[in-house]
This record gives C-alpha cells, structure tokens and sequence, in this order.
C-alpha cells in the first residue's frame, strides 16, 4: 500500500520515501572507501527520481548516522564520511581480540604509554588505589615461588596503576594492551628465564609504587619506564633478552 509521502515495505513497515532513498544511499556509501564523492545533490536528485525536499532530508538522515558529508564548492558535493574517531578507536580495541595485532606492536604501544602512566598514577591516585596496589604487591611477594601466579600479579598491578590516573579512556587502552599481552606471555615467559630475574622485578616494582605513594612523579615516570619491553621477545624467542619480564 502507497500513500502520499511513503510506501509499505514488504514487512509491513512503514517507510517514507527519504528514507527509502537514505538506505539505498547509505548501501552505496558503505561499500565505497571514505571520502569518496557519491555525486552533487542535484545528480544525486536526479538519479532517485526525488524532489529537492525529499533528496534534502534523506541527506539529513544520513549525516545523523555519521555515513556522508556535504562539500560546498566547485569540487564539492555528498561524499562518504571519514570514520569518527569514537569508531576508529573501536575498531582498534576490537583489533585486540581479533588476533591481528602482533607481540611486538603491542609492547611497543605499552612502553610508549608507562612514563606517562606512572606520572598520572602519582599525581591521582587515592587512598584506595594505594590500598589496592599494596595488595596486589604483597601477593606478588607471596607467589614469587610460582612464576605463572606471580606474572599474572604482575599484570594486575600495572593495571591498577593505569587505573589509579583517574583517566578512563587511558586506562581502558592500556588495559587492553596488557590484557593482550597476559594471554599472549604468561605461559610463554614463566617458561623461560623468570626465575634469575624474579627479585630484580619485585623490588623494582616495589619502587614503583613506593613513588606513586609519595607522589614522586618523575621517579614514578622513570621507573615505570625502566623495563625494556622488547627483551620479552628475546627470552620467549629464545635470544639473549636482558632485563626483567614486565
């Protein structure tokens, strides 16, 4: 059944003729890279057989949803959108799971971010995020025994350090970064050389904390840049990696 401003689609639905126009425009701009031109408003008109109203407010439809912009000018017209960034660093988290980020990349990202952290962590943090790293620090000292336990220990407490900044979008990709790397090591390094290197890394931990504790933020930056992340690959690899497992 037709009516005068729309159609019935086939479920039963109702549905206006610029939005009839929008989903087919939204199909066409989907599977066409970003920044792509679609056509000025005046081809596109002319090519769904719509008025200027109708072509008007389905572009308006399609601007809400994020899938086109309009370029004025000589070389302007509808294009396909760039991806927001909100979508962009979606897109990157769900990467994490995805299994196409690799070892390396990864590490390289969480040393890029430590000082910073540390910093942050010494300047925010509260007395319960005090509290909570001092647990999780005495239970790294008890497990010391238990490479695997203690690696995992390891991994908490650097995100609670992450998450003692007070900065949500910070800690929440740095704790996947090291969520990342927990299920790709663990095993991997406690299999290797931990046990030569086990002390050195609680005590220089402990530091760690005692600084974000004083609020020492350089001393926090420091430390918390000390580990040289790329030596994880030479101990999983089998290479002559120095320096503690992070």
């Amino acid at each position: 059944m037709t009516t005068f401003d729309g159609s019935t689609t086939f479920d039963g639905t109702f549905t206006t003729r610029a939005e009839e126009v929008a989903n087919r425009l939204a199909a066409l701009a989907e599977g066409s890279p970003a920044a792509t031109r679609l056509g000025t408003k005046a081809e596109l008109r002319a090519r769904f057989g719509v008025s200027s109203a109708t072509m008007s407010e389905a572009l308006r439809l399609l601007q809400a949803r994020g899938l086109v912009t309009l370029r004025t000018g000589p070389s302007g017209g509808v294009f396909t959108a760039e991806p927001s960034g909100r979508l962009l660093l979606s897109n990157l988290l769900v990467g994490f799971r995805s299994g196409t980020l690799t070892v390396r990349n990864v590490l390289e990202s969480r040393e890029a971010l430590e000082p910073a952290i540390g910093q942050l962590a010494a300047r925010r943090r509260s007395i319960d995020d005090l509290n909570r790293l001092g647990e999780v620090l005495e239970a790294m000292q008890r497990h010391l025994g238990e490479p695997a336990a203690y690696l995992r220990l390891n991994w908490q407490l650097h995100r609670v350090i992450a998450e003692a900044t007070g900065n949500e979008v910070l800690s929440g990709l740095y704790g996947s970064l090291v969520r990342f790397l927990e299920e790709e090591l663990t095993q991997a390094l406690a299999a290797a050389s931990f046990a030569e290197h086990r002390r050195e890394n609680f005590d220089l931990h402990a530091r760690l904390v005692q600084a974000i504790r004083r609020r020492e933020e350089g001393e926090a930056g420091a430390l918390a840049a000390h580990h040289a992340p790329a030596s994880m690959l030479g101990q999983v690899g089998g290479r002559d990696g120095k320096g503690a497992p992070r």
